[in-house]
């Protein structure tokens, strides 16, 4: 562990000539060989579930309507579910560690496996900390997005929920 409580890469990662954009991910991301860890989104639920990114994203809301949504690394489902309510065409929310509902309200659908189709926008918010491999995560959003990726995470430095 280093003094800041993350651990540290391992000497393995740490001799790869990493891209630069890869480095800067893999400098706010956790050790891949790390245990996971529950993030700090947990007040974000039900009718918060967008405030984060209300916050974070400018025009967040209006970039939602109409559109095909993919919300990867959905959680538990709140913000797929709050962005169906705000208007979005569809909403798959994806997880590999399932904790959502075994069913979502109309217009929307939950799935532990990896969609294929491509969606009008990829969105990702506080799910980065919990990926092993984030470079190869950003590539997945990046090739199922036809139009828009939003990708939004504070964890660890800030937490929207008031802890750091």
């Amino acid at each position: 562990m280093t003094g800041s409580g993350r651990a540290g890469p391992s000497s393995e990662l740490t001799a790869i000539k990493w891209p630069v954009f890869a480095r800067i991910l893999r400098a706010f991301s956790r050790d891949p060989e790390a245990p996971d860890f529950a993030g700090g989104t947990i007040k974000h639920v039900g009718k918060h579930a967008l405030d984060f990114l209300d916050k974070t994203v400018p025009r967040f809301r209006e970039m939602i309507v109409g559109r095909s949504v993919l919300d990867y690394g959905c959680g538990m489902g709140d913000q797929a579910v709050a962005l169906s309510l705000l208007g979005a065409k569809s909403v798959t929310g994806y997880d590999p560690y399932p904790r959502f509902p075994t069913t979502g309200p109309p217009g929307v659908t939950f799935t532990a496996t990896l969609p294929t189709e491509k969606f009008d926008i990829v969105l990702s918010s506080s799910s980065m900390e919990h990926f092993a491999d984030p470079e190869r995560e950003l590539a997945t959003m990046a090739a199922l997005t036809s139009q828009d990726l939003v990708i939004a995470w504070a964890e660890p430095w800030y937490s929207h929920s008031g802890h750091t």
